[in-house]
Formats: C-alpha cells, structure tokens, sequence
C-alpha cells in the first residue's frame, strides 16, 4: 500500500490527482495532519487521504424558503439530513459516505425543514477573508508575493481596524505608502474597500464547493 509524507503536501496533490475522477477539493492540508498526526502517525495511506478528501468537503446549508444559510461539514450535513431536521436538495457527483452495509450520496446543498431566523450574518474581519476579497493581490501593484495588510487610513492617525478601512498590499508597497494616505503617496486605490455580506462572499470571493451552490448564491 502507497503512502504519502505529509510533510510535502503539495507533492500528495500531485500525486492524487490522476486517481480522481473529478479534480481534487481544495482543503487545509492542516486539517489532514492534525487528524493524522493526533493518532502519532507520519504517513497516510492512500484509502484514508481519499477518505479525508472527501469528508473535508463542504456543504450548503439553506434555510426553509431556499435561501442560502451557512456553510457545514459533510458529517453535521448527513446528521441534520438523518435527524429530520434537513432534507438534501442535491448529492455531489460520484460522491458517497459508506457504512459496513450502507452507501449514501454525499449532499452538497441541503434545506432545513423548518425556517430559522437568524440576525444578520456577516463574514468574520481577518487575513484570509481579507486577502480572498482583494483576490490575493496587492491592491496598489497586483502583485501576490509577500501579502500583508495596509490601513488606508493609517492608525497613528486614527484609521480604525476596519473592513471599509483595510485592504491587501504587498511589503514593499506597504513599506512605501507608511504612514500616509493613498492619495499623499500618489498610490491611489483602484476601489473603495468595502465588507462582503455573507452571500455575496460566498458566491463571488470564496472557494464554491460545487456547481449545484450556484442557484442559491
């Protein structure tokens, strides 16, 4: 049996991917080696990455009218489909949670049989996020190395940790622009920063974790 050294994560990707019928899901490699690891193992057989793979995946979670709620994991989707509480409105392609006698589609998009009222959802202020809206690129250069974070008012002259006030630069123009303005750097920003609602987030900066999101975002 073949195993990988979870130490060269990008070398698992390459070597998984012909064994797949669809291309491989974007996740956490860290979600992999702490599952792994906890257990006090280096390597990783090929049926328990392929296992991981799939239950790292994500699922769509929408409320009774069919709008887009929250995002979960496979397990809590099953769960809630198993409990009543769901019901799957579509399976991922060739995807399957088995059981020693039992096979299961996986769900992708799920309903919840009785509508939930929930106060306003936001997407939470940190470095992913925040890079994903500004599509990984510095926003004065485009460049996509050394990405850091730039208040556009700068804090020593009270620019506020913001999500209409932060965006993604590079070191180098981080460095440049210090402690003034865009417009006192001659750096102009290409667009006002902004903050994603949730759905807009879901549907235009995030990793979509299937075609069958798309109706609902």
């Amino acid at each position: 049996m073949k195993h990988f050294d979870l130490n060269k994560p990008k070398r698992i990707f390459c070597l998984c991917a012909p064994f797949l019928s669809k291309p491989l899901p974007k996740i956490n490699v860290k979600y992999i080696k702490v599952i792994w690891f906890a257990k006090n193992k280096s390597l990783l057989s090929y049926n328990t990455l392929f296992y991981l793979i799939r239950m790292a995946r994500k699922v769509l979670i929408l409320n009774s009218d069919y709008r887009a709620l929250s995002v979960c994991g496979v397990h809590k989707a099953f769960l809630l489909v198993y409990l009543n509480k769901a019901e799957v409105v579509s399976h991922a392609e060739n995807q399957f949670l088995r059981s020693i006698s039992r096979s299961f589609q996986m769900p992708s998009v799920i309903r919840l049989t009785e509508y939930v009222h929930i106060p306003y959802k936001g997407v939470m202020l940190n470095r992913q996020n925040l890079f994903k809206r500004d599509n990984n690129r510095c926003v004065y250069c485009g460049s996509r190395h050394d990405l850091t974070l730039d208040h556009v008012q700068p804090r020593s002259r009270g620019g506020k940790t913001v999500w209409t006030n932060l965006v993604t630069a590079c070191k180098a123009c981080n460095s440049r622009k210090g402690d003034h303005t865009p417009e006192e750097a001659r750096m102009p920003l290409p667009y006002r920063p902004f903050k994603p609602s949730f759905i807009v987030f879901l549907r235009e900066f995030a990793d979509i974790g299937d075609e069958t999101w798309y109706p609902f975002l």
